[in-house]
């Protein structure tokens, strides 16, 4: 079986520090997939920017979810693999931001942001943040060589 690019490989593990700098590559990919999206609209002769359709109307546009989809879904499985936690956990909070947000000046909009957004990103940061194996390798490792010390130091006088 041939492998994938590493852009799209989902096996593996990545750390803290290199899913962040990937987040950021990844970002600005998506900054500009969202800039040509806009551009694309603006060419066919669409009105861009009325007062019904804002600049952040089009981050729900169809295209812009599945380039997010396809960009960041590799590398959150990569660290989720790494910080030791459950795939389905991706998949819920993935399908929880899935969900519509409700109408502009809606009385549900504080709702939408307590029960939606608020999790996912108290999500996003649990991932950047939560310690990966190398991490509590190294940890253990220095818990046991302090137990070796402190066994060597033991010392039995007759």
């Amino acid at each position: 079986m041939s492998r994938l690019p590493e852009f799209f490989d989902w096996r593996g593990e990545i750390g803290r520090y290199e899913y962040f700098i990937k987040s950021l590559q990844r970002f600005l990919i998506f900054a500009i997939i969202l800039a040509l999206n806009i551009g694309f609209y603006a060419l066919m002769g669409w009105d861009v920017f009325t007062p019904e359709k804002d600049f952040w109307s089009f981050w729900d546009d169809g295209l812009m979810i599945t380039a997010a989809t396809i960009l960041y879904i590799p590398i959150s499985i990569r660290r989720l693999n790494d910080a030791r936690v459950n795939l389905w956990w991706l998949f819920w909070m993935e399908l929880i931001i899935l969900l519509p947000s409700p109408p502009e000046n809606s009385s549900k909009e504080s709702v939408y942001l307590v029960s939606i957004l608020l999790p996912y990103v108290l999500w996003l940061l649990f991932v950047q943040f939560k310690p990966g194996k190398s991490w509590q390798n190294r940890v253990e490792n220095r818990k046991r060589n302090q137990l070796a010390k402190s066994r060597a130091r033991v010392t039995y006088s007759e």
